[in-house]
């Protein structure tokens, strides 16, 4: 199978030849320019043989120029809502995007990440959030439709260009942030926008960020795969998420202790991972990102796990 013919059948819980993999970490290069940024993750991509590339998105949310961090409840208001082609960070991340596009073409899809509204609002407001989500509800709502807005023109963008999809990433849906109720309020109809924005991409993976996640609850996004850490105690296995839908899953590797693996234990999880779910509508990767000093030869070697992990019938 090509690359994207394997991601097909994978996503549309076909037969597969071999399991998809992929992987990732933060490179910690948003000091450069898009067309560097491209050049890094084409070169990861190409290094580890990776049957899809999800690319880092860590250029800084737009802000008003005299401010950073979000302190006062006001403050919200005062976030500018921009085009995707005229803020900087966001001009670049496209313009590497489109570089992309052009060196990979039809040889496998990337998706670029996307940080959920919530997250987004917790990111620039980091000492105060919580006291501005319950004791200013109006104010801290008020920022979240500004950031919702942005990141709807952004998606929209990433797929004028030729990404194939978005990797989703939502941190506020575990219970070590807020209950469900609140994430209800102040998360999911956020996010359900932005993931609209999204609508027909070929790959819209939701990230479930975290311990203790309310994974259940976020099984009706409009998604088509779904992330996870599935090795955390605190969050369930994959086993136990397929008998809840039938979305294909992506994960099986322990993110947090990859590098203090064994390449033995490595083969192991993917193993077990995969004797999961049957090989069916599965891919391999990591719960969550790798650590940036990851060595190359723990990331060959969970390639070299994927690859003996042959489809079924």
């Amino acid at each position: 199978m090509t690359k994207i013919e394997r991601m097909q059948a994978a996503l549309g819980g076909r037969k597969v030849d071999r399991a998809p993999y992929s992987a990732w970490y933060h490179f910690g290069q948003q000091f450069r320019d898009g067309m560097a940024h491209a050049e890094l993750e084409h070169a990861f991509y190409q290094r580890f043989d990776l049957d899809f590339l999800k690319v880092m998105n860590d250029y800084d949310y737009p802000r008003a120029e005299d401010m950073y961090d979000v302190v006062e409840p006001g403050d919200w208001h005062r976030l500018p809502q921009v085009s995707p082609w005229s803020y900087d960070g966001y001009k670049q991340e496209l313009t590497a995007l489109r570089e992309l596009s052009r060196r990979m073409g039809t040889e496998a899809y990337f998706i670029d990440t996307i940080f959920s509204p919530w997250t987004t609002a917790r990111n620039i407001c980091w000492k105060n959030w919580r006291a501005h989500m319950n004791e200013h509800p109006d104010d801290f709502l008020a920022g979240l439709e500004t950031i919702t807005v942005n990141l709807e023109r952004l998606v929209s963008a990433m797929m004028e260009v030729g990404t194939a999809g978005i990797f989703f990433s939502v941190a506020g849906a575990a219970k070590e942030y807020m209950t469900w109720e609140e994430y209800e309020r102040f998360g999911k109809p956020f996010d359900i926008r932005v993931l609209k924005a999204a609508e027909g991409a070929a790959m819209n993976v939701l990230h479930v960020h975290g311990s203790a996640v309310y994974l259940r609850e976020l099984l009706d996004y409009p998604v088509t795969c779904i992330n996870w850490a599935d090795r955390d105690a605190t969050n369930p296995a994959l086993g136990e998420v397929r008998k809840l839908t039938k979305l294909p899953l992506m994960g099986g590797v322990d993110h947090d202790s990859f590098k203090e693996l064994t390449l033995a234990e490595v083969q192991a999880q993917a193993e077990d991972a995969h004797a999961q779910l049957k090989g069916r509508a599965f891919i391999l990767s990591p719960g969550c990102s790798l650590k940036t000093n990851t060595l190359p030869r723990q990331i060959d070697n969970l390639r070299d796990a994927a690859h003996r992990l042959r489809g079924v019938g």
